[in-house]
């Protein structure tokens, strides 16, 4: 069985910044420490606290979990990457609209 070339190393950050409603950041960043189990790539993401919202955190942090659990749970899949980002999209958005009516927002 071949093994993963390397091809470059790869230095990454992320960052977000309180906005001007609140007080605390409800934005959410995900900065993978490594690739993502069965897949051998890197997901990074950003989701937006909602500006000032209630539960802004709660949605982003979420939105985030469960897109990354979609992507992982699909790996074995022989999906197109587009159709498979669509339908972790579709998901995540369902799953904090759920959230978002379980908390009466």
């Amino acid at each position: 069985m071949p093994q993963p070339t390397k091809l470059a190393d790869v230095v990454f950050a992320g960052h977000t910044e309180t906005g001007p409603v609140r007080q605390e950041n409800q934005d959410f960043i995900l900065v993978p420490d490594s690739p993502l189990p069965g897949v051998f790539a890197f997901l990074f993401g950003l989701a937006d606290g909602m500006g000032g919202y209630d539960c802004g955190d709660v949605a982003s942090k979420l939105a985030l979990s469960t897109f990354r659990q979609y992507i992982i749970d699909s790996s074995k899949n022989t999906l197109a990457i587009e159709k498979m980002l669509k339908q972790a999209v579709d998901l995540t958005n369902l799953e904090v609209f759920k959230a978002a009516h379980a908390l009466d927002i």
